[in-house]
C-alpha cells in the first residue's frame, strides 16, 4: 500500500500539497467565489475536476462569529450551485480516518482505496499543539461549530477520532484546569459525555 504522509502539523500549505498529490492535478488556492451580491470569498482550494472546495478552518473559524457567518453562507452557495465543499478543523489532522469524514466515502474510494493508498501523519489528532486556541477561547458561534463536528464525527466514528480529541483536551484540563480550557461552555454540549460511545 502506497503511503501520502506529512510531517509535524497541518497546515494549509500542506493541504495544499496533500490534495495535488491525492488527486493528482494542480489545485487553484485563494480561489473567488461570488457567494453573495456585492460579496465575495476566497476558498483555500479548489479542485477543478471535482468542482470542489477546500477550506483548511484555522481557530479564526472558531474565534470569530463573523467569519463562522460568512462560511455557512458560502456553505449555502456551494450547494446551491453543486459545489462541494469540504472543511477540514484545525484540531483534526487529514489521516485516512478524517478524510473518509470529511471528503466522503466516494472521494476515499476512487482516490484511495481503488488505488491502494493510505495518508498518514505522525501529528495526532486534538488539541495538542500549546499554541492551539482551546474551547474556552471560542465564540458562542464557535463553540456550536465545534459541537456539530464533534457529534457528525461521533455517529460514524469507529477509528476514536473524537476519543483521541477528548483525550487531549483532557490533558490539557490537567495541566491548565478546566476553566482555562473549556471555559464557560454556552451550549449543552458536553465533549466527554460522548466517550460512552467508545469501548474503554
Amino acid at each position: 500500500m502506497a503511503d501520502i504522509s506529512y510531517d509535524g502539523y497541518l497546515t494549509e500549505q500542506k493541504l495544499v500539497v496533500l490534495c495535488e498529490e491525492i488527486f493528482g492535478e494542480k489545485v487553484l488556492t485563494q480561489y473567488p467565489l461570488k457567494y453573495a451580491k456585492g460579496r465575495t470569498a476566497k476558498v483555500d482550494i479548489f479542485v477543478k475536476s471535482l468542482n470542489m472546495a477546500v477550506e483548511f478552518d484555522g481557530d479564526g473559524h472558531y474565534r470569530s462569529a463573523a467569519t463562522i457567518e460568512r462560511d455557512r453562507a458560502v456553505d449555502s452557495y456551494c450547494e446551491e450551485i453543486g459545489i462541494k465543499i469540504v472543511h477540514i478543523p484545525y484540531w483534526l489532522q487529514l489521516d485516512e480516518r478524517v478524510f473518509f469524514w470529511a471528503f466522503g466515502e466516494e472521494i476515499t474510494k476512487k482516490y484511495l482505496e481503488d488505488q491502494n493508498r493510505t495518508v498518514k501523519t505522525t501529528f495526532p489528532n486534538g488539541f495538542v499543539s500549546d499554541k492551539c486556541l482551546l474551547p474556552a477561547d471560542f465564540s458562542i458561534s464557535g463553540w456550536n461549530r465545534f459541537a456539530e463536528e464533534y457529534q457528525s464525527f461521533v455517529e460514524l466514528d469507529t477509528w476514536s477520532v473524537m476519543k483521541e480529541v477528548w483525550e487531549s483536551l483532557e490533558i490539557k484540563i490537567a495541566k491548565h484546569g478546566h476553566a482555562r480550557v473549556m471555559g464557560d461552555n454556552p451550549t449543552n454540549f458536553t465533549p466527554g459525555l460522548f466517550m460512552e460511545h467508545y469501548p474503554t
